[in-house]
């Protein structure tokens, strides 16, 4: 796969290989999901893209319902939110929207989210946003949290 500009998922798997593209906490963590690729055919970047399109593709739909009516019916106007390959040709990081939806956002805020931000400024909130999540994790007490941000808590 050539990673040139008319071909969006490239991108992304270029981008992942790449050392511009996220943390290394990320990378890991998306490698660890995709698992011993050694007799499969999949490279650990397509792997991971691949994780992070199906949790996408999860939170997609309201309703199990929706998801089988647009299976077979066709998306339009059940979906919360695009696919991963119109959000791809946006721009999106499906890393950084997949760790989100993991961490907590609903699938009915991502829309209002791409209406609001161009990608590189939603990209950057959804990095702050699994960021927070796993601190509030963490510290579950806004005080902990902000002695952890200071390095003054005991887990540094």
């Amino acid at each position: 796969m050539k990673a040139g500009r008319g071909n969006p998922r490239a991108r992304h798997v270029a981008a992942f290989n790449s050392n511009s593209y996220g943390d290394y906490a990320m990378k890991t963590a998306m490698l660890t999901i995709a698992g011993d690729l050694s007799n499969t055919g999949w490279t650990p970047a397509a792997a991971a893209l691949a994780a992070a399109e199906s949790v996408i593709d999860s939170h997609r739909f309201a309703t199990e319902t929706d998801r089988v009516l647009a299976r077979h019916e066709g998306d339009e106007g059940l979906a919360l939110f695009p696919s991963t390959d119109e959000l791809m040709a946006m721009g999106v990081s499906l890393f950084d929207l997949s760790r989100a939806l993991e961490a907590g956002l609903k699938g009915e805020d991502v829309a209002g989210l791409l209406a609001s931000y161009d990608a590189d400024t939603l990209n950057g909130h959804l990095a702050n946003y699994v960021e927070h999540a796993e601190l509030a994790s963490l510290h579950p007490d806004p005080v902990e949290r902000v002695l952890h941000r200071h390095g003054e808590c005991a887990c540094v």
